[in-house]
């Protein structure tokens, strides 16, 4: 969950989007090897791992969500997901071939045949292939659930499927100075030993973030029903969606912020 509701003192005045230190631990210092050959625990090769098995992940929640595209677009949701527009290589269209022969037909030399090239693509600007039912089957095969049950774990599914499928060792892709947890091992204990430390408790509300260790939203409200006009217009369930001051308060009472797109849920 992205959102939810905290219910503090009514003076309370920790800063908006400022971390609350209670939720830092920071006594544990960084690896020795980080930025060197530890990243946030992992190697460059585990990091590599992650960013494909991401995409992979969203092109099948991409190809699950195909029936309800035009329904996304009328709310604002950009589809197919802009990071497979931007892929370079991702597949797409050919020209066709009578296109391809009015480029052959333009003449010999290079320059005319290339402006010639590029009137045709201009035209007929290449498209991304269709994210099609066989993708769904692909991905959620890697996945081990159907993409609509998994959530945010498909991507972590599947980086475990291409470990088991390549028989790599335990402990693939884990820094070894320390041990995959991020940290100086020498300053370990001490940071375990550290106790979270939350805000205090109080009579009024109040929307924290929690995509971070955890800080504020929004100011501090006397009641519910304040607190959730004022996040109807300033805050949103996920990304930049938004939900009326209604749905923020079956949310919140509920502990179950998220924005819902055809199969998929976000939250």
């Amino acid at each position: 969950m992205g959102r939810e509701l905290k219910r503090v003192p009514l003076n309370f005045d920790w800063p908006i989007d400022k971390l609350w230190p209670g939720y830092v631990n920071n006594l544990g210092g960084p690896c020795p090897e980080e930025g060197r050959t530890c990243f946030n625990g992992s190697t460059a090769a585990a990091k590599w791992l992650e960013a494909v098995s991401g995409l992979i992940a969203l092109i099948g929640e991409e190809a699950a969500s195909a029936p309800y595209a035009e329904e996304m677009k009328r709310r604002g949701r950009i589809w197919p997901h802009p990071y497979l527009e931007e892929w370079g290589t991702a597949p797409r269209t050919e020209m066709s071939r009578e296109a391809n022969k009015r480029v052959q037909d333009s003449g010999t030399n290079w320059q005319t045949r290339a402006s010639q090239f590029y009137i045709e693509r201009a035209a007929d600007p290449p498209k991304l292939l269709p994210l099609t039912p066989e993708l769904i089957e692909l991905v959620s095969g890697l996945a081990g659930s159907p993409l609509e049950s998994t959530g945010g774990n498909n991507s972590y599914r599947i980086e475990e499927a291409i470990r088991k499928a390549a028989g790599v060792a335990e402990g693939w892709g884990r820094c070894p100075a320390c041990e995959g947890h991020g940290d100086d091992p020498e300053k370990r204990e001490v940071a375990e030993a550290w106790v979270r430390t939350s805000p205090p408790r109080g009579e009024g509300f109040q929307l924290w973030t929690t995509t971070s260790e955890g800080a504020p939203k929004s100011p501090v409200f006397a009641t519910l029903d304040e607190l959730c006009t004022w996040c109807e217009t300033n805050a949103t369930t996920f990304a930049s969606f938004k939900a009326t001051a209604a749905e923020w308060k079956k949310m919140l009472e509920e502990d179950n912020v998220h924005h819902s797109e055809g199969p998929n849920v976000f939250c």
